[in-house]
């Protein structure tokens, strides 16, 4: 990818003050999201598909979608699937030590 390797060419480095987010599913943090979780998100507000599929609305439905996975993972405190997740954040932890 011709961004890490310019953020490379400044001196970042992966895996120390570089950290590529996402995973196989897209380039976005909910990819780390269990997708049962997000099932039950999207069915239980159907106006964050309506949003994501309008272009002008996207951002905003990306942004409900990230509020409601988090409403939806700390009412069910639960971190069944977020493996990876942690493991970002405690990477990312560990940099700044």
């Amino acid at each position: 990818n011709d961004v890490i390797k310019g953020l490379e060419s400044v001196g970042f480095k992966k895996g120390h003050n570089l950290f590529i987010v996402g995973t196989e599913d897209g380039p976005y943090i909910e990819g780390y999201v269990p997708s049962n979780i997000i099932s039950q998100v999207t069915a239980e507000n159907p106006e964050i598909t309506r949003k994501l599929m309008n272009p002008k609305e996207t951002k905003d439905g990306r942004s409900l979608l990230k509020n409601k996975l988090l409403e939806k993972i700390v009412e069910n405190k639960t971190t069944h699937g977020l493996e990876e997740f942690y493991k970002l954040v405690n990477d990312i932890n560990k940099s700044y030590k």
